[in-house]
């Protein structure tokens, strides 16, 4: 069809569109709904171009429609075809044009009208650009995504039966605008509305609060139209009790402000969401809005909400699921909600664009900081050829052709959301540069809303020619930044603003690593105002089952196109089905508003710190503590002594001393004190929730290693040209002579293993290993060979091995190294074999200098499957590392391999249990296998080797091998979160220039 190209002009960027208005739906003065939801299923076509499109559909002359939900994405229903990119833009780069081959999609729908009133349809989100036509004739044009659009119809409409068309195009010159890191997708995706209102009616309303004194001051600007005849309006101002506080009445004439006094308010936060309801009466209509009653400054570097400082622990979230794409219930976000607070977040930010507009009314109801996002990035200037984020990321920051866009964007998010109690912080947007774009829509958003915090963190990028303007930006906002960098920010005296992390801790797979050491930063400096995880929830598309039952998801490249990015989308604290990853026990811990902050050893007291900003911890939790001994290898660990702690007066930001008076603690054995905080529910301990919402642990004393061999008995040595074989009673292990390790273990004629043990320096790389996993490559890691160059065995008498009985030494030197590369590591390896059967093996290894550090560094035994039972002291009952192990605790817990396997979307490393006492793998016939250690081990346990991890692409692709393949590590390298982060910390690599370890593996 011929179309007027509104979708190629970026000074035509909406046609008939209501003025921007705050997000309401109005009722009648008796209370029922002025506001007819259109959802629901309605015609559909698809054309891959706009010129395909019947020449008049919009006067109902197609005929041949298929169906389709609204709101939806076209994509989930098996049109055009899903796509993951991140950076670059999908099409070329030549604004304001886009592809001649530009799906464009035609919707058709009715609705009923009296004809008594004014009729106008709102729309809450349609990507990417739309034209709308009632009766034949047409309505207007809109763009901006994720922002909503609100047309005058009334002219157009007729008495009953009305037509409603619609025209959604794929691309369009705010595609530049809405580069954001996520599946790209189209259609009406949110809801459509059909609003009936009196002629004369209050449009748009701006409620702001003061706090004075013990009091507080409510502001209210109302706005009419031009319509407007002296509307009589009454505003009254009732608490959560239904008690009217204020009620006033005026004439409203285009603009009105007017303002009341509250006595004693309750104050609005994250921890205390109390909201009052401002009601605004005309003698047709009544609009309802709840108001949260708090003030927002910023203080020496501090942000204070009521005059006290606070802390922002949040998460970036994008409207996404893998089943529904952008199309977002309210039943979906409340859950996604829900899972936050029982996660002890308390900040969202919506990347990278406004959420649906009721989300922030959630958000101010169930106690949520926001930080709310424009529908802005322009991310793709920085993958032009020539292109970087020096070079290039301003271009469009600085084209004044974007100044109209970038602030028209700016302004819908702001007066969409307005009157949200939960929105502290507006966002111009994300990874767009920086230039007068942006600065005249940050001028405009402090303007138009002084009462909130502005920032935007692509004000640190500065384009050719000129000088950024910061000074409408109440916050210094960075992304992943590293420790050091925190630190020196802070060290540095000229800068005066608070700090944000609008994202750090990239969660993607097996992450993050290092959260506790950033939360420890945020409350170490009070100007540090708090940051938010990359990211709530993975992003992939569902695509069924397999023909095992297993779900499959898809991500970048699953779909055919051309240009993408894997599976960088699925990074978040989510499955995408929402089931939590091990990485949400990590935030759920490290965010607790309680912490166990020291144990004094010498006084028995046990220090906690209460972070909330607001509340007292008896408003909030049940202390409780309890004793633990571990218990015998493969037993229940013991209670010795549980309590609870008085939180009386604990109030908000302090620290208190809990002197325990603890029994004497059974002689070597592990032994902990646990501290849990159950939410308060009401003042009976059965109010209490039983899921603890965070835990603090502290070793008490830690065991002896004390040798199990038992001394006694012969064993026979012999050797040929293949291997050392040594027997005893009821046992053989073989030795291989070219691998330099374990080729069977012979217990009562049974060989244990599947095939031959191998030293370990390969893991299946993880999401976070993205950039280290280039060097290991360079250095050979994951292709290693290991030459064994002297071998020697000989029985030892009981004067050499200091104990009773003979006992048999095979030693081992082996250098490893890969094709055309040098030798990495050499490794020498005892194994002593005693009478009962027991081995002891001291590894010892040294790296080549100049290699990277490795993966990790172990033995690989690939047992039979039958040794399923596993029971464990060590950090659980999750997956834990070095660096992440803040939602574990050291214990004895009991496992399978099944239960050890975390199903990450794109297989990696996975499963590993950081600082073992001992591991035990039994089998129902009840032999086992123990491996214990003089130093602590890290081990894994699945039925899937780290080459089939490795290899394949997604979840459902994997192939159980034929053995519990149990990796018994000296250590493993840290998990970090340099996907996106900054690299791994060198405390947590694997690195060293020799290092020695010693395990004891006991069989009964």
């Amino acid at each position: 069809m011929k179309l007027e190209r509104f979708y190629e002009n970026m000074e035509v960027l909406h046609v008939g569109t209501r003025e921007n208005r705050a997000y309401y739906m109005p009722r009648y003065a008796d209370g029922r709904e002025r506001s007819i939801l259109l959802s629901g299923e309605w015609k559909f076509r698809f054309y891959d171009r706009p010129e395909a499109v019947p020449e008049d559909f919009f006067k109902g002359t197609v005929t041949d429609w298929e169906r389709i939900p609204v709101p939806s994405c076209i994509q989930n229903h098996g049109y055009d075809r899903h796509q993951y990119i991140n950076v670059a833009y999908p099409i070329p780069v030549d604004p304001p044009f886009v592809p001649r081959d530009n799906p464009a999609c035609i919707y058709e729908t009715s609705f009923q009208s009296d004809k008594k009133e004014r009729d106008f349809l709102y729309f809450e989100g349609v990507d990417s650009c739309f034209y709308v036509w009632v009766n034949g004739s047409f309505a207007g044009y809109s763009q901006v995504s994720h922002s909503s659009s609100e047309f005058e119809i009334t002219s157009l409409v007729e008495k009953g039966d009305n037509l409603l068309s619609v025209l959604v195009l794929k691309y369009c010159d705010g595609t530049y605008l809405e580069d954001q890191d996520k599946l790209r997708m189209t259609g009406i995706f949110r809801d459509v509305w059909l609003l009936h209102r009196p002629k004369s009616h209050v449009v748009d309303f701006t409620v702001t609060t003061s706090l004075e004194g013990e009091g507080a001051r409510l502001t209210l600007d109302l706005f009419g139209d031009e319509k407007n005849d002296s509307l009589p309006v009454t505003v009254t101002l009732k608490n959560d009790e239904g008690d009217c506080l204020f009620e006033k009445r005026i004439l409203l004439e285009g603009r009105k402000r007017l303002a009341g006094q509250i006595a004693m308010p309750r104050l609005w936060t994250a921890e205390t969401p109390y909201l009052y309801t401002l009601e605004m009466r005309s003698p047709e209509e009544v609009i309802e809005q709840k108001v949260g009653i708090r003030e927002l400054r910023v203080k020496d570097g501090i942000v204070l909400l009521n005059g006290a400082p606070i802390k922002l622990k949040g998460v970036n979230r994008h409207d996404s699921h893998a089943k529904t794409g952008y199309s977002i219930s309210r039943e979906q976000a409340l859950l996604d909600l829900a899972a936050m607070k029982s996660h002890n977040i308390n900040t969202v930010r919506t990347s990278h664009y406004p959420n649906a507009p009721w989300f922030v009314e959630y958000c101010s109801e169930r106690g949520f900081y926001v930080v709310d996002e424009a529908d802005v990035e322009m991310h793709g200037v920085t993958a032009v050829y020539g292109g970087s984020s020096s070079k290039t990321y301003c271009d469009f920051a600085c084209d004044p052709r974007f100044n109209g866009p970038v602030l028209d964007r700016a302004k819908r998010l702001v007066t969409r959301d307005k009157n949200a109690a939960s929105v502290i912080m507006w966002s111009l947007g994300n990874e767009s540069g920086y230039g007068p774009a942006f600065e005249e829509a940050g001028r405009w958003v402090k303007a138009y809303d002084p009462t909130r915090l502005l920032h935007y963190e692509g004000s640190i990028y500065e384009g050719q020619g000129h000088k950024n303007d910061t000074s409408m930006l109440d916050v210094y906002s960075r992304m992943y930044p590293s420790l050091g960098a925190i630190e020196a920010y802070f060290e540095d005296g000229r800068n005066t603003k608070p700090y944000f992390m609008c994202e750090y801790a990239h969660a993607m797979g097996n992450g993050p690593g290092g959260l506790k050491e950033y939360v420890e930063a945020i409350y170490g400096e009070e100007r540090f105002l708090g940051g938010c995880i990359w990211e709530w929830c993975d992003h992939a598309v569902y695509d069924g089952r397999t023909s095992e039952g297993r779900d499959r998801y898809l991500y970048g490249g699953d779909f055919g196109e051309a240009y993408h990015d894997g599976n960088f989308c699925v990074d978040g604290l989510l499955f995408p089905d929402r089931r939590p990853h091990t990485g949400l026990l990590e935030v759920k811990n490290a965010y607790s508003p309680m912490y166990a902050r020291d144990w004094d050893r010498e006084t028995a007291t046990l220090w906690l710190e209460n972070r909330y900003d607001f509340s007292s911890a008896e408003e909030k939790v049940w202390i409780r503590y309890s004793l633990w001994a571990a218990g015998e290898e493969g037993e229940e660990d013991l209670l010795l002594q549980e309590g609870d702690l008085d939180a009386d007066g604990f109030g908000p930001r302090s620290v208190r001393a809990y002197p325990l008076s603890l029994p004497s603690l059974p002689p070597e054995k592990d032994a902990y004190l646990m501290v849990e905080y159950f939410e308060k529910c009401g003042e009976k301990e059965e109010d209490i929730l039983r899921t603890p919402m965070a835990f603090g642990q502290f070793m008490l004393q830690e065991r002896s290693f004390i040798s199990k061999a038992k001394p006694g008995g012969r064993l026979h040595l012999t050797e040929d040209d293949r291997e050392y074989v040594v027997s005893g009673e009821d046992f053989s292990y073989h030795f291989g002579k070219e691998t330099g390790n374990i080729t069977r273990l012979l217990r009562k004629g049974r060989n244990l293993l599947v095939r031959r043990a191998e030293y370990s320096v390969y893991r299946a790389p993880t999401d976070n290993d993205m950039y280290i996993k280039k060097e290991w490559e360079k250095a050979g890691y994951f292709d290693m060979q290991f030459r064994v160059y002297e071998s020697g065995a000989k029985g030892l008498g009981p004067s050499e091995a200091e104990n009773e009985g003979d006992i048999v030494q095979i030693i081992f030197s082996l250098g490893a190294g890969a094709p055309c590369r040098q030798v990495a590591l050499r490794l020498q390896t005892r194994f002593l074999v005693y009478p009962d059967g027991t081995v002891k093996v001291r590894l010892t290894a040294e790296k080549t200098k100049g290699f990277p550090y490795l993966p990790r560094l172990g033995i690989l035994l690939p047992l039979r499957q039958e040794f399923g039972r596993i029971s464990y002291f060590g950090y659980g009952p999750g997956e834990s590392y070095v660096d992440k192990k803040e939602g574990s605790a050291a214990r004895t817990y009991f496992t399978t391999p099944e239960e050890m396997y975390e199903p990450y979307t794109m297989p990696q490393e996975n499963g590993s249990r950081y600082k073992c006492r001992y591991v035990r793998l039994s089998d129902e016939r009840g032999e086992s296998l123990t491996v214990r250690a003089g130093e602590y081990l890290g081990f894994s346990a699945l039925l899937y080797s780290s080459r089939e991890l490795g290899e394949k692409a997604h979840d459902f692709e994997l192939e159980k091998g034929d053995a519990v393949y149990l990796h018994i590590d000296e250590r493993m390298a840290g998990i970090g979160s340099n996907s996106c982060g900054p690299a791994l910390p060198k405390k947590y690599e694997l690195d060293f220039l020799t290092t020695s370890w010693e395990t004891e593996w006991v069989f009964s």
